[in-house]
């Protein structure tokens, strides 16, 4: 038990190291804007569950001829030893901000300013940012832990994202709503891949897929 531990520990360790959130929206566009009026994005209202460590399967790997287990769930990032600088219900509000203001859909696309006037209003629900893993000693318990040394990899990590958007105006009148998912995975060794957080391809997924589906609603905006 006590090489578990400290194996556990060192796997954890390579991931205490902050992230730098790093989303860059499309190039803008050149033409003239779709809608003339004002949309303010808010932050999104946080819906995550709460936040697992370890699952109590992760041992299973260790026995013999079994190849994989999941080693833990980690609901929020952003509070725990994986360490998410910021707070991800504002992170990812500001992204789609910046990414509907060069696709051009509104004239004017302000980030959470209630002392600016406002004509639209694109809220949202984060209900899931969330670090999946799961771990393999190739069926061969503590000695497939040389196999790790040689470059094999040690974990497939999974960072999930889920949000709900709802398009309304000043008169809460709601235009459109739905639910998006996305998710990137990428396997983890000792050598290669030690950041456990890269959430910017799936929240440009879910960003592009949001301007696409905003596009017509706009164009029948009165």
């Amino acid at each position: 038990m006590k090489k578990i531990f400290i194996l556990m520990t060192l796997l954890f360790l390579n991931a205490c190291t902050s992230h730098v959130w790093e989303y860059e929206p499309e190039a803008k566009q050149k033409y003239p804007p779709i809608k003339q009026a004002v949309l303010m994005v808010q932050p999104l209202t946080d819906e995550r569950p709460t936040s697992r460590f370890m699952e109590w399967s992760a041992p299973l790997a260790l026995l013999p001829f079994v190849p994989y287990s999941k080693t833990r769930v980690v609901s929020h990032p952003d509070k725990s030893f994986v360490r998410f600088a910021g707070n991800p219900a504002e992170k990812l509000a500001e992204a789609v901000a910046d990414e509907l203001a060069v696709h051009s859909l509104f004239s004017t696309v302000i980030y959470n300013n209630p002392s600016q006037k406002s004509d639209y209003i694109l809220s949202g629900k984060l209900k899931k940012f969330r670090v999946k893993s799961y771990w393999s000693f190739y069926g061969a318990s503590l000695a497939g832990i040389a196999l790790w040394y040689l470059g094999a990899p040690a974990e497939k990590i999974y960072n999930d994202v889920c949000i709900e958007f709802i398009l309304s105006d000043k008169n809460n009148k709601v235009y459109f709503q739905k639910e998006y998912t996305a998710s990137t995975s990428r396997l983890l060794g000792f050598y290669y891949n030690q950041n456990k957080l890269q959430f910017e391809e799936a929240v440009k997924r879910i960003n592009l897929q949001l301007v696409n589906d905003l596009l017509p609603i706009i164009k029948k905006l009165q």
